[in-house]
């Protein structure tokens, strides 16, 4: 794993880009969003303090999925539409490879990116509804737990996107049998779909 390291805009501090999927690294010493520019890294501005959630992951722990090792080095605290937070962090595996693990009212889930195959259409975030059915190509049928547009609180460590606190996140979870689950993202100019699974500490 190569490790870029550079000075803090805001303060002088050093921080870390340790994967090139990593945009921005938040600075360990004032909080600031520290992103990656072309000649120099830039100020983002400053996220809030995290808010405890008790999780027992932090960074710099590692794991294995499949037999592939990962490394924790970032994550992102959401805010609830509902109230409340919850955590994902950011694995970075290796050959620039990555995942998210989300922590939700005491589940774990693993999710990679997959891109959508042609002929896959996604459904409008503002069309859907809990119960109702996406087919997602090859994957299947899968049912949607939720829709809803979250708000992003803190962050730590390494993000692989652009990080501004306090922007809407527009989301739907879905899931199908066993423990299949995934998740689309309606923050860019088309939707982003994660795929994977419930996971528990012990597979991890």
């Amino acid at each position: 794993m190569k490790i870029r390291a550079a000075s803090c805009p805001s303060c002088g501090g050093g921080v870390e880009f340790r994967v090139s999927t990593s945009l921005v690294t938040v600075c360990p010493y004032c909080n600031c969003v520290v992103a990656r520019g072309d000649k120099a890294v830039e100020d983002h501005g400053k996220v809030a303090d995290l808010i405890d959630t008790n999780s027992p992951i932090v960074l710099g722990v590692s794991g294995h999925w499949h037999r592939q090792r990962f490394d924790v080095i970032g994550r992102v605290q959401y805010k609830h539409p509902a109230g409340g937070v919850w955590d994902e962090w950011y694995l970075a595996f290796g050959n620039d490879s990555w995942a998210w693990l989300a922590e939700a009212q005491g589940k774990r889930y693993i999710t990679f990116e997959k891109k959508l195959k042609s002929g896959v259409q996604v459904p409008a975030h503002d069309s859907l509804m809990p119960g109702d059915q996406i087919a997602l190509g090859s994957r299947g049928d899968f049912t949607v737990g939720e829709v809803g547009v979250a708000q992003t609180g803190s962050a730590q460590g390494e993000i692989p996107w652009s990080f501004v606190p306090k922007k809407d996140h527009k989301f739907v979870d879905l899931h199908t049998e066993g423990k299949g689950f995934a998740t689309i993202d309606y923050n860019g100019e088309t939707p982003r779909l994660f795929l994977g699974q419930e996971v528990t500490l012990e597979e991890l």
